[in-house]
C-alpha cells in the first residue's frame, strides 16, 4: 500500500503488533523513526 514515492524517500514499514485482521492502513516510519499511517482511501 505505501506509494513508491514514500518508500523512495526512505520510509519503511513498521512491524506493528496491533494491526486489525483486515487493515485499511499500514504503519510506516520515516528516516528519523517517526511513525505515521498511510491509509487506503479507495476501500469501501
Amino acid at each position: 500500500m505505501p506509494t513508491l514515492g514514500t518508500v523512495a524517500l526512505g520510509a519503511e514499514r513498521v512491524d506493528w503488533k496491533r494491526y486489525p485482521e483486515d487493515p485499511d492502513f499500514v504503519v510506516l516510519a520515516d528516516t528519523e523513526g517517526n511513525r505515521f499511517r498511510m491509509i487506503d482511501t479507495g476501500r469501501s
